[in-house]
């Protein structure tokens, strides 16, 4: 008897990432942060933690968050940086590299399965860049806030060359390819 598993063409895979969208996984980071605040009220009713901030994060969502990563890698959603604007022609030239955050670690953070102009504070114009063919060996997803949650943040774990990065544009030209001019 072979309990060997069939292997799948590439019309099977191609038919199973068309399955997949980026409004469903933007449902199922929700679900996980639904589930992870329930969590979060439990352990402060019972007094396991007296602030969010002290929850530990499980190695099941941990692991959650990380297939919806890669389930979006698969569909070619890519992290998107957001640059200001005195920096985006030195960015096109040099690339992504690392940067100190507002912790003064030193990091280089994007967005992914969000709206990239969703935290741009005041109307500043900035510039974005998109990095795509990355794998998810080159993520870290960030769980972030005062809840500790996935809101979309990775971190990229190496710098990209500017062969390996596509300018998408500035604020302006996002809000209009979203309909959103003013």
């Amino acid at each position: 008897m072979n309990n060997e598993m069939p292997e799948q063409n590439d019309e099977e895979s191609d038919k199973n990432q068309e399955q997949i969208n980026e409004e469903d996984l933007v449902k199922e980071i929700d679900s996980i942060n639904e589930k992870a605040r329930q969590e979060i009220r439990e352990q402060l009713k019972k007094g396991l933690i007296k602030k969010p901030t002290e929850r530990m994060i499980s190695q099941e969502e941990q692991e959650r968050v990380r297939e919806v990563v890669r389930k979006a890698l698969t569909i070619g959603i890519w992290p998107v940086k957001s640059i200001s604007m005195q920096d985006v022609e030195e960015v096109k030239k040099e690339g992504l590299w690392e940067t100190p955050g507002w912790d003064k670690r030193w990091k280089l953070a994007c967005t992914i399965l969000r709206d990239p102009l969703d935290k741009v504070s005041g109307e500043e114009d900035r510039g974005f860049f998109e990095v795509p063919n990355l794998e998810e060996k080159d993520i870290t997803p960030r769980f972030s806030g005062p809840e500790k949650l996935f809101e979309g943040v990775v971190c990229l774990n190496n710098g990209v060359p500017p062969d390996k990065m596509r300018f998408k544009g500035y604020s302006a030209d996002l809000k209009k390819e979203k309909g959103d001019e003013k």
